[in-house]
């Protein structure tokens, strides 16, 4: 009747999620494992993607189970033991901080490339797939999905030579992103497609906008000769400029590699004037005016800066997740879901984007362990499991360090204030009071309900020591 295609999985995406869902299934000693994704070729530059992220302990949980460990995660990124960072100002001075931000007992992460993560999964997919388990289909591109009169579901895929391939899986996940394209197939296929829209809410850090401006590994600055020569330093440079709508800071991020270029996160609100800038000669110009301690002709290029220039910016999306993850077809014998940005959505602000899918993918595990590897049944439990845990998740990003990127310098000096104090006062009452929720974040193995519970409670715990203090103080006052 059909030349359809059947596989065991069909995974549509192959980012950092899509790669290890793979890894996964083979490590179950599944076969007929397919990765479709549109990029041509495993390793092509995705400038607009040129994240660092930093791989904790719950991202790290599901590559363990695969063997990637400590020593192969040594190789392709770089071990976060503390948080160093080095200001340059425009005024020649040097600060150099180490803010109290980090839990002593958690797990060691990793700073790592999203290159650098794709090179790695890529590279163990070709170690490990030695029977052919997984096939990776670049240059293809998911288009749609069918249900046929029997119930059984399609999926239609367009090859690099603009074929339509058709595949019947017996699980599909969706792993592309937040405009996932698996997820707006399957609303229209659902008796209620209204649940699978993406739930979404006001963040302070919703909707800023942000450039990678890449620099060499190491060079000089003007007032300091070392500059920018330790390639696990976070350093940071400030501009002279003081107008709200112009001040602007330059952040590296610490790399694996001393060889690896400094890549330069610029994240502004969309009505900052650097956004009106048109042209690499203009874009040089204001940050040579900005920051005479750099030689920016010096260190950009022409052909680097005129591609910054043109490129996009990005721009952060709302925190946002979908009641609904889980569809089933032909009488519970094809199962999809969805998984990473595709089901939760956020700014960066906790790191936790990859770690998060990472953990969706450790827990579907966990749910294929429990069911004997029923598909059915696990992809039940994990939905029923992991709504929940998005919805938390969304709450703490949206809430817990939104203005980190100075785009309300007040704020941030209230948060800051805010910080110190809660975390006094965790560490006088010997944890009666809980510490703050930018170090929850960091607690890998608590599950984000609890997370979000103890937020919420150490947020009313302060609360209720500012307004009693305040009491007292007034009515030592009035005496």
């Amino acid at each position: 009747m059909t030349d359809n295609l059947s596989c065991k999985v069909l995974i549509c995406g192959g980012g950092p999620s899509g790669l290890a869902a793979a890894l996964m299934f083979q490590a179950r000693g599944w076969r007929d494992i397919v990765v479709v994704e549109r990029r041509p070729t495993p390793d092509q530059f995705e400038r607009s993607k040129a994240f660092n992220y930093q791989l904790d302990g719950r991202g790290q949980r599901l590559l363990n189970e695969l063997g990637i460990g400590p020593e192969t995660l040594e190789q392709f990124g770089l071990p976060n033991d503390h948080f160093t960072l080095t200001n340059f100002l425009a005024d020649g001075k040097v600060k150099v901080v180490q803010p109290p931000i980090l839990v002593p007992d958690r797990k060691t992460p990793y700073w790592m490339t999203r290159n650098r993560l794709l090179a790695m999964l890529h590279q163990y997919i070709e170690t490990t797939n030695t029977e052919g388990a997984i096939r990776l289909l670049y240059g293809h591109s998911f288009e749609g999905l069918e249900q046929a009169d029997d119930g059984r579901l399609v999926a239609q895929i367009r090859s690099e030579d603009d074929a339509v391939l058709r595949y019947e899986p017996e699980l599909l996940l969706g792993c592309d992103g937040l405009r996932s394209r698996v997820r707006e197939a399957l609303a229209r296929l659902a008796d209620d497609p209204d649940a699978f829209d993406m739930l979404q809410f006001p963040s302070p850090s919703t909707g800023l906008t942000y450039k990678v401006l890449n620099l060499p590994p190491q060079f000089p600055v003007r007032t300091d000769p070392k500059g920018v020569h330790d390639h696990a330093m976070a350093y940071a440079f400030i501009s002279n400029y003081s107008a709200p709508d112009e001040k602007l800071a330059l952040f590296a991020l610490p790399v694996a590699s001393a060889e690896d270029p400094r890549t330069i996160n610029i994240i502004l609100k969309p009505e900052h004037k650097f956004w009106q800038l048109g042209s690499a000669e203009e874009v040089t110009a204001y940050l040579k005016e900005g920051f005479p301690q750099l030689a920016i002709d010096e260190l950009v290029p022409e052909e680097e800066m005129a591609d910054f220039a043109a490129l996009k910016p990005g721009r952060f999306p709302a925190p946002q997740y979908t009641r609904r993850i889980h569809s089933e077809f032909d009488q519970g014998r094809q199962q999809a879901l969805l998984i990473g940005d595709a089901a939760h959505a956020f700014p960066p602000d906790l790191g936790l984007g990859v770690n998060s899918a990472l953990e969706d993918l450790f827990e579907l595990n966990q749910a294929l362990n429990a069911a004997s590897d029923n598909v059915a049944e696990a992809s039940a439990d994990y939905a029923k499991a992991r709504v929940p845990e998005s919805e938390a998740l969304v709450q703490l990003v949206r809430r817990v360090h939104p203005y980190q990127y100075n785009q309300d310098p007040l704020r941030l000096k209230l948060w800051m204030m805010r910080f110190v104090f809660q975390l006094g006062l965790h560490k006088l009452s010997r944890g009666l009071v809980e510490m703050p929720g930018f170090m929850l974040s960091q607690k890998h193995l608590m599950p984000f309900t609890e997370m979000w519970r103890r937020f919420q409670r150490g947020n009313y715990t302060v609360m209720g020591l500012g307004v009693a203090s305040g009491l007292l103080l007034g009515r030592l006052l009035l005496g």
